[in-house]
């Protein structure tokens, strides 16, 4: 007779799929909306208290639902998450095509799509000779029409001159110059701050001047590790996280024993 239990792995699996049927659920209500009780979910989903909880609580972290004490538990505002990690990334997809991926409708408007000489800090991130052209790019980006952030970003101009003429309203950057010049965007550096709104950027993302805005600037590799785009993302707070896998990296069997 088998010593093997054949649903030893049955709990996480529900676990698991209680959680993506519930996230899954609450992206078609609007904010504030309460979830039906406990009981009348473990019915539908045919799962124990526990293993709802356990789905229910991870959503919680994740800023997906609220639990009012006494009322009950309810959908909140939409976060969106910017997840990259440092090491062993393939490729890097870009905010456009990770969030319509996701099932997100993805917004742009362009303010800014112009050659500039490129800024001192600039040309140190793309090691550019002094006095390179780059193309710049200002985006405001919406989600599901709500207002998200807004980018600038900065290309070299001698590997990437037709992107000054490229329509970005509903496209992908980062798609076009993997298609067109082959160029697979591989590793990414972000260093993150908070920063105050000032005039020009609360107009544009219809906040108060002074309001505090999620900051990320980011110079982003070929496979080659030649830098290729940088930039930088003005985010608002409350609907956006950014999210740092760091790996460690074994040490190498040379430094064994020193």
């Amino acid at each position: 007779m088998s010593g093997r239990r054949e649903g030893a792995r049955t709990p996480s699996f529900k676990y698991a799929a209680v959680r993506d049927a519930l996230a899954e659920r609450i992206r078609s209500l609007d904010p504030g909306t309460m979830l039906p009780p406990e009981a009348s979910l473990c019915r539908e989903y045919g799962v124990s208290r526990i293993t709802l909880r356990k789905a229910v609580d991870h959503l919680v972290e994740r800023g997906v639902l609220v639990r009012e004490q006494g009322r009950g538990t309810f959908t909140s505002e939409p976060t969106f998450e910017h997840k990259n990690r440092e090491s062993f990334v393939q490729e890097i997809p870009g905010f456009y095509a990770d969030m319509t991926r996701r099932g997100f409708v993805v917004g742009t408007t362009v303010l800014q799509q112009r050659l500039v000489p490129a800024p001192t800090t600039v040309g140190q991130e793309l090691r550019l000779m002094a006095g390179e052209r780059v193309v710049e790019i200002e985006r405001l980006r919406t989600v599901d029409g709500a207002v998200n952030h807004l980018v600038r970003t900065y290309l070299p101009a001698r590997l990437f001159r037709d992107v000054v003429d490229l329509d970005l309203d509903n496209a992908s950057l980062y798609d076009h110059i993997r298609t067109t010049y082959g160029t697979t965007m591989h590793r990414a550096r972000f260093v993150t701050e908070v920063q105050v709104a000032d005039e020009a950027k609360a107009e544009i993302l219809g906040v108060e001047v002074g309001s505090p805005l999620l900051v990320v600037h980011s110079t982003v590799r070929d496979e080659a590790g030649e830098p290729v785009v940088c930039g930088t993302s003005w985010l608002l707070p409350e609907n956006n996280q950014v999210e740092f896998e760091v790996v460690a990296t074994p040490p190498s069997q040379n430094a064994e024993g020193l």
